[in-house]
């Protein structure tokens, strides 16, 4: 970032003490040349001249650590330097008649203490002392000039400068302007002071103040320090744009060895200094660039190692799938048997079923049959009651006679009574027979109900088993139809992915090649 520190020092600083150190050894030289004092006297005046030059000095270093101090201009502020470069400069516009103060107060001491000095160290008649006095003010002219040199706003109201007219251009072309108005004034006013020492020189000279002696060898000098102080000043000016561009060409090599670390900065306001700033924020983006660039590769080469891994992990669960697949062919194949032994067991219950209906149906008849000869037994029975009746009756008739035939007839009643019992005994025997058929007949009947109703059973499950095993045939050849396809899509799609996988496999690795090819390119650049 350009300072006002930078600036100030970098580009000023041998410019700056000419106006205020030059003019001291001039006037010694004149002193000299015009045989003003000899042998010790010249000590006193030197040390005058000394004295001078460093209050002049010292006047400088006191104003920029105190007064600019509180006005922040960087000067004895390293810290202050990390702001913003047009808020610094925007500070010194504000302010910049302190400059041009400063530098008249210190032209005033490096050129008219020394002549005040030598004119009271002398003791010189009036008018001799006038001369002396009034000799300096030849210049007060080109002081004011000087002055307004310094004053970046009297400048710019002066001369109308474009770059003044407007407050809120870049103010790096503003102190451009001034400070080359400021070195121009400073040059000049030396060399006014140095065309004045040699008027006055040949008015002391026309009045017999003082006697000139090398005047040539004076003349040879100032004007040596004269031509010394234009060829410094090009020479200053020539090394700054000189140094600026061998400084820009040598970070241009830099990054073109791919070094985009140089931070080179250029503390100049020319154009050199702008070609620096784009120079370096060409090497900020390419250094961002090629930051970014890693960063893309590093990601990629993460993503094309990770795409790797995902290609061999869908390899490894297709290479599962398909054993899948086999197996559940093989457990198909074990239920579509097992549904076939079911359709089988159910056709066969069927007809076993069948069967049984028919047994049933048979016993049926049978119990039918039984039933019918219970009721023929019944009417045997009936007649075998009728017929102990009768045997009763005529037996008790028998009992009857017997008893009028008195004991002839005892005999025969004895048989009439035995007789009397078998026939009640017979009785007896047939109404227990009767109950039993009756009984037996009932529970003919109630197995004839439950017959017919397990063959009613019957009829159903058989007619359920058959409708069962149609639909569960049905039902395992559709399902058996379905699971093929669905094998063979599952197969089809494992393979389409198989050959996917495969291809994106192939492609991670085309991918770790391109990202290390373009790895090594960029390690030809160094951005840390």
């Amino acid at each position: 970032m350009l300072t006002f520190h930078n600036f100030y020092w970098n580009m000023t600083s041998r410019l700056e003490f000419m106006p205020y150190t030059i003019p001291a050894p001039m006037i010694i030289l004149f002193a000299y040349v015009c045989q003003m004092f000899e042998g010790e006297k010249m000590y006193p005046f030197f040390g005058l001249i000394s004295a001078s030059i460093l209050l002049s000095l010292l006047l400088g270093v006191v104003y920029r650590a105190f007064v600019l101090k509180k006005y922040t201009l960087f000067i004895f502020k390293p810290e202050a330097a990390k702001n913003d470069q047009d808020r610094n400069i925007q500070k010194l516009m504000h302010y910049p008649w302190t400059e041009g103060v400063l530098a008249v107060v210190r032209w005033c001491i490096g050129v008219y203490i020394p002549w005040f000095g030598m004119n009271l160290y002398f003791n010189l008649p009036a008018h001799e002392h006038l001369a002396y006095f009034l000799a300096p003010w030849a210049v007060a002219p080109v002081t004011a000039v000087y002055f307004l040199g310094t004053t970046e706003r009297s400048i710019g109201r002066l001369f109308q400068h474009p770059v003044f007219k407007n407050r809120d251009v870049d103010t790096l072309p503003r102190l451009k302007f001034a400070i080359t108005i400021k070195v121009a004034f400073a040059t000049f006013s030396i060399a006014v002071l140095g065309v004045g020492l040699m008027a006055l020189m040949l008015y002391f000279v026309h009045i017999g103040v003082a006697k000139v002696n090398n005047f040539n060898l004076f003349l040879i000098i100032i004007i040596s320090l004269m031509l010394a102080n234009i060829v410094a000043s090009v020479i200053a000016v020539t090394r700054s744009l000189t140094g600026n561009i061998a400084l820009i060409a040598k970070n241009l090599s830099k990054i073109s060895d791919g070094d985009l670390t140089s931070q080179n900065k250029i503390a100049s306001l020319d154009e050199s200094a702008g070609l620096q700033r784009s120079v370096d924020s060409l090497r900020l983006k390419w250094a961002k660039i090629v930051q970014q660039a890693e960063e893309a590769a590093d990601k990629i080469d993460f993503e094309s190692f990770t795409l790797d891994e995902k290609s061999n992990d869908l390899q490894q669960a297709l290479y599962e799938q398909k054993t899948q697949i086999q197996n559940l062919d093989a457990t198909m194949r074990n239920i579509r048997n097992l549904v076939h032994n079911a359709s089988d067991k159910a056709h066969a219950t069927n007809r076993q079923t069948q069967d049984g209906a028919n047994v049933v149906n048979e016993v049926t008849e049978i119990i039918k049959e039984i039933a019918a000869m219970n009721h023929k037994v019944s009417d045997v029975l009936h007649v075998i009651r009728e017929i102990s009746d009768n045997v009763n009756l005529l037996a008790l008739n028998a009992t009857i006679e017997a008893a009028r035939a008195g004991q002839a007839g005892r005999g025969f009643a004895v048989v009439a009574a035995e007789i009397n019992k078998l026939a009640e005994l017979t009785r007896s025997r047939a109404d227990e027979t009767e109950r039993l058929i009756s009984n037996t007949t009932e529970k003919v009947n109630s197995g004839i109900s439950a017959i017919e109703n397990l063959d009613a059973t019957f009829s159903r499950i058989a007619g359920d088993a058959f409708s069962s095993g149609e639909a569960l045939s049905a039902l395992v050849n559709q399902t058996d139809k379905d699971i093929q396809m669905a094998i063979d899509r599952l197969e089809e799609v494992s393979d389409k992915v198989g050959n996917l996988s495969d291809t994106i496999a192939q492609s991670a690795q085309n991918l770790d090649k391109t990202t290390s090819s373009l790895k090594n390119e960029l390690s030809y650049f160094s951005v840390k």
